[in-house]
């Protein structure tokens, strides 16, 4: 790794002297009495105790364990819906208490519910939020007719009320037929709510959004911000996108070059067909920043690679783009991601 210059070795001469070095100077450091040596032709070469990898990006990530010590740290034993500073013995992430009012300082609400046209039973779990009304629909797990209810909250005192339940009744709380729909774990569904953070598509019962999006960043207003910003990328830039890639898949220069004219992608004149894919390579690319983290360094660490092989062995990569054209993988690889680039817009929203 060090010969062909992708990793740096450190030398120790202290505690406080510490540098990293590369190999053409390391063949010609001495080699001193506590260090292990291999012999070469060159003569005796030191064997380096740590190696740093150059353009190592996957940075080891620690996730926090989904319990209530990482969520006090975060927020300093403060209560993200009243404010107030707890004990070690206040506080609650869940609340399972299917009755019509109750404080607002547990964070989630258990109700249960069954389907006015099927009977079946759901497991609602809602978040409390900081405003007056939350409303919510989904369809029923069976039938997909939509079930709406609906909250209203006293911030004041704090409470809050069910106001509104559309197509579905609330089964009491201490009714034998909940009892039942408890035990028996096939019957189930669940479905979670909040107002105010992301919920998981595929959320754990025993878990609320909060707990389960802990580890996301804190401003939450910027990342509204940049959901905002997301949202209408699929829902305004894309279509246009869409448009462009049939024009070109069809080799329809004018409406190609026309499309092109209206997207904000930089210069849109073109005198070959290489100009227009090379359009299209930098539309796509830049539409995906808006979904990939705010860093450029896997993309500069991919360009990089490529220009070295670019420049160490030309005719071996032409060899591999003439491979890619002739057997029809460049197409394929080319039709199943834009397949998932479709798919997205559809998911995202």
């Amino acid at each position: 790794m060090m010969a062909t210059n992708v990793a740096t070795a450190l030398e120790i001469e202290r505690e406080n002297h510490i540098r990293p070095v590369t190999w053409d100077e390391w063949i010609t450091l001495p080699i001193r009495e506590q260090d292990e040596a291999v012999q070469t032709v060159r003569g005796p070469i030191r064997v380096p105790t740590v190696i740093v990898a150059v353009n190592y990006a996957k940075v080891p990530k620690k996730r926090p364990k989904l319990c209530a010590k990482p969520i006090r740290e975060r927020d300093n034993n403060r209560c993200q819906y009243t404010g107030r500073v707890l004990r070690p013995d206040e506080g609650s992430l869940d609340a399972s208490l299917p009755i019509k009012v109750i404080s607002t300082s547990h964070m989630t609400n258990r109700r249960h519910l069954k389907c006015a046209s099927c009977g079946t039973k759901v497991i609602t779990r809602t978040a409390i939020g900081h405003g007056s009304y939350q409303e919510y629909a989904f369809p029923c797990p069976s039938c997909s007719v939509e079930i709406r209810y609906a909250l209203e909250l006293d911030q004041s005192k704090p409470s809050f009320e069910y106001a509104k339940l559309v197509n579905a009744d609330w089964i009491d709380g201490d009714s034998a037929e909940v009892n039942l729909h408890l035990q028996d774990e096939s019957i189930q569904h669940v479905r979670t709510f909040d107002s105010e953070t992301l919920v998981p598509l595929a959320l754990d019962r025993n878990l609320t959004a909060f707990v389960a999006t802990c580890w996301l960043p804190k401003d939450i207003h910027q990342f509204r911000r940049h959901q905002s910003a997301r949202l209408s990328a699929v829902l305004g830039v894309r279509p246009e996108i869409e448009k462009l890639l049939i024009h070109f898949d069809n080799r329809n220069w004018p409406l190609f070059d026309k499309q092109a004219a209206t997207l904000d992608f930089g210069d849109a004149s073109f005198e070959y067909e290489v100009d227009r894919l090379r359009f299209v390579l930098r539309v796509l690319e830049q539409y995906g920043m808006f979904f990939r983290p705010g860093t450029d360094a896997l993309a500069q660490m991919i360009r990089q690679r490529i220009n070295i092989a670019e420049s160490s062995s030309p005719s071996a990569m032409a060899g591999l783009l003439s491979y890619f054209v002739k057997s029809g993988k460049g197409d394929s690889l080319w039709a199943e991601v834009e397949g998932i680039r479709k798919r997205w817009p559809r998911i995202f929203p």
